[in-house]
């Protein structure tokens, strides 16, 4: 997950799906999202770490950027340590 997120200064994890599972080529396929509220789609090798792909979708409307921006802003990640306390 670092690899996707050094691709996108000051991102957040938004999104974090395994493609090609069964496969002999297993890809992360990550959104990533920046400060404005742009997600990245981030794919990185599963198996060796390398980058793929960086890409920003056209279709983002600023309506859709905004609500983005809030969740990720408003999103609490916990510590290693702290998730099961928190449960």
């Amino acid at each position: 997950m670092r690899k996707a997120l050094d691709e996108v200064p000051d991102g957040k994890l938004f999104s974090v799906g395994l493609r090609q599972a069964s496969g002999p080529d297993p890809v992360w396929r990550t959104e990533v999202a920046a400060k404005d509220g742009t997600v990245h789609l981030v794919r990185v090798d599963a198996t060796l770490g390398r980058l793929l792909s960086t890409a920003v979708p056209a279709d983002q409307p600023p309506g859709e950027k905004t609500r983005t921006a809030a969740l990720v802003e408003a999103a609490k990640v916990l510590p290693e340590g702290q998730r099961d306390a928190a449960q």
